[in-house]
């Protein structure tokens, strides 16, 4: 439950190249599939990884406020290759020892999926992750109303997969079919004999992206009604309005607007102290991230998350390139820094 890679380099250059190229795989990785916006950055000497000559990281920030560290790539220069003798054959056919590198996450991920985007009622759950994209609860009163519903949700999934009925494979008393079978995401039917609000709440408890209540008089208009998980907005879809790209195209807009709210709610929560005092203030009151200029310092960090719980998450890549005065010393620097309070 942990992806980790480690490699091994001819020259320096090499090695820190592969350690930022695996620092924006964790990015694009977080921000593409899990819809949580991080910043890039490498983290002081008191954070960075024992034994690493630089550690970068990607930083999110939960609903709460709270920091969390997503992942991590290390240059380990030739620390590591010098302890253990790594050493490979050169172009000038010598030994040499290697420049190295590593990198991870873990499932730490899926706890900053769950606290970057649910509620109190549940997962809600970026629709390219989602093992299951949609669920239709059949709504029915009678055995009439059941053959007729029936008949009307195997129009419907045909349309949604381009499946036949008998592609529906039953466990239990829920159907499912794949919708991609590449990424093996699915498509249910909830046959269950429970009353139509226990599984819809249900199902929202999981996270899955919509649900489609499909009724008699829905049979009869040839349509469904589809909610959805993020705004619980509810359409009423014709059936021949309905194919693999529509609903393609709906989960696609969901996994754009989960970041879309993910990117404001960090913009919103990212303040700017300029001294100490305020960095204390906005740390016990507000939350969230506080962007400084500060001379990065181990005796002086120890102060602050002794003060203030408190440290550097990152040095983030984007600096201005100006200078300022540190919130703290009061000394001019040309470094910018994201403190947080963290998991």
């Amino acid at each position: 439950l942990w992806q980790e890679g480690h490699t091994a380099h001819e020259t320096a250059e090499e090695a820190r190249e592969e350690t930022l190229r695996m620092l924006d795989v964790y990015a694009n990785f977080a921000e593409e599939s899990l819809a949580i916006p991080v910043i890039k950055g490498r983290k002081t000497e008191s954070e960075k990884f024992p034994g690493a000559e630089v550690t970068y990281a990607i930083e999110g920030l939960m609903q709460d406020g709270k920091a969390l560290q997503c992942g991590t790539s290390h240059d380990l220069g030739r620390n590591f290759s010098t302890a253990f003798d790594i050493k490979f054959l050169g172009r000038d056919q010598k030994e040499h020892l290697a420049w190295t590198t590593s990198w991870g996450v873990s499932t730490r991920l899926i706890g900053a999926l769950i606290m970057a985007h649910s509620d109190d009622d549940g997962l809600v759950l970026p629709p390219r992750v989602a093992p299951v994209v949609a669920v239709i609860v059949p709504i029915f009163r009678n055995d009439e109303d059941r053959a007729k519903v029936a008949a009307h949700v195997d129009r419907v999934v045909a349309a949604l997969t381009g499946a036949d009925a008998g592609a529906m494979r039953m466990t239990g008393e829920i159907a499912s079919v794949f919708y991609d079978r590449v990424t093996h995401q699915r498509i249910l039917v909830d046959w269950r004999d429970n009353r139509p609000g226990d599984k819809h709440f249900h199902w929202e408890q999981r996270g899955v992206p919509f649900r489609l209540e499909i009724g008699p008089r829905d049979a009869d208009g040839g349509a469904f009604v589809l909610k959805s998980r993020l705004d619980r907005e509810k359409e009423t879809v014709a059936v021949p309005d309905a194919s693999p790209a529509w609903l393609r195209g709906k989960l696609e807009a969901m996994q754009a607007a989960l970041l879309a709210r993910a990117r404001e709610f960090q913009a919103r929560s990212t303040r700017r102290a300029e001294t100490y005092d305020e960095m204390k203030r906005l740390l016990e009151t507000e939350g969230g991230f506080v962007r400084c200029w500060f001379e990065p310092d181990a005796e002086v960090e120890a102060k602050i998350k002794n003060e203030t719980k408190a440290t550097v998450r990152c040095i983030p890549l984007d600096q201005p390139g100006t200078k300022g005065r540190c919130v703290v010393t009061g000394r001019e620097t040309s470094t910018e820094v994201l403190f947080a309070q963290a998991y």
